[in-house]
C-alpha cells in the first residue's frame, strides 16, 4: 500500500473500499499484527501492533472473512476454548437466560447470513449449534424455521414441511396469536415445502 495514510477515530466505524487486490485486507492484517509492514508506522490504540502485540491483542477483536463453528464441537466447548484468548476472560459456564438468548440470536445470525452466500455446510453448523440455546417457544419456533428453509434451499420438501410442522405446533402450544410474525413464516414455509412436494397447497 504505497503511499497509504489514514487514522480510524475512537467510537467511529471506518470503512476501507477499494478492488480486489488493491491492500484491504493486507493493511488490517497489518493493523492487527498479523502482517508486519515493510515501512512505515502503524499505531492500534496508541501500542504497535508488532512490538506490542502481547499487550494490544486482548484490546482487539478480528471478524474472519471465511471460517466459522467447527462441526464436530459442542457451543460449551467452542466458547471456552475462544475465552482461552483473552487475558481476562469471563466464565462460560454460567450463563444466564438472558445471555442464552443473546447467544442463540447471534449464532442464528450467522446461519442466516451463510444461508445468503450459499454455504450450506455453515448454515447447517450454526443450526446445530444455536439449537441448545433455544431457551422458550418463540426461539424453537425460529429455529424450527431456520431449519425448515435449510431443507427448503436443499430441495428437501419432506423434512422441511416436518420442520415448518413443528413450528406450528409449538406456536399453537404455546398460545401465540396467528399475527405473531414466526408463524406467518412458518405457515409460508409449509406452502413452499407443500409446492415442492408437488402438492396444492390450501
Amino acid at each position: 500500500m504505497d503511499g497509504l495514510s489514514l487514522s480510524a477515530e475512537r467510537g467511529a466505524v471506518t470503512a476501507v473500499l477499494g478492488p480486489n487486490g488493491a491492500g484491504k485486507t493486507s493493511t488490517v492484517e497489518i493493523c492487527e499484527g498479523y502482517r508486519r509492514p515493510d515501512a512505515g508506522t502503524v499505531s492500534v490504540l496508541g501500542l504497535d501492533p508488532v512490538a506490542d502485540a502481547r499487550r494490544l491483542r486482548p484490546r482487539v477483536g478480528v471478524m474472519l472473512q471465511s471460517g466459522g463453528i467447527p462441526p464436530a464441537v459442542r457451543p460449551g466447548e467452542y466458547l471456552r476454548a475462544m475465552a482461552r484468548f483473552h487475558a481476562h476472560p469471563l466464565d462460560p459456564a454460567p450463563l444466564t437466560r438472558e445471555s442464552k438468548i443473546v447467544v442463540f440470536n447471534s449464532v442464528l445470525s450467522l446461519g442466516n447470513a451463510a444461508m445468503m452466500t450459499g454455504d450450506s455446510a455453515q448454515v447447517w453448523r450454526c443450526l446445530n449449534a444455536a439449537a441448545p440455546y433455544a431457551m422458550d417457544s418463540r426461539s424453537q419456533i425460529r429455529l424450527a424455521n431456520a431449519r425448515g428453509a435449510a431443507y427448503l434451499d436443499r430441495k428437501d420438501a419432506a423434512d422441511a414441511r416436518a420442520a415448518f410442522t413443528r413450528a406450528l405446533r409449538i406456536a399453537d402450544e404455546a398460545g401465540l396469536p396467528a399475527t405473531y410474525e414466526h408463524r406467518g413464516a412458518a405457515q409460508f414455509g409449509l406452502v413452499n415445502a407443500l409446492l415442492l412436494s408437488g402438492k396444492v397447497a390450501q
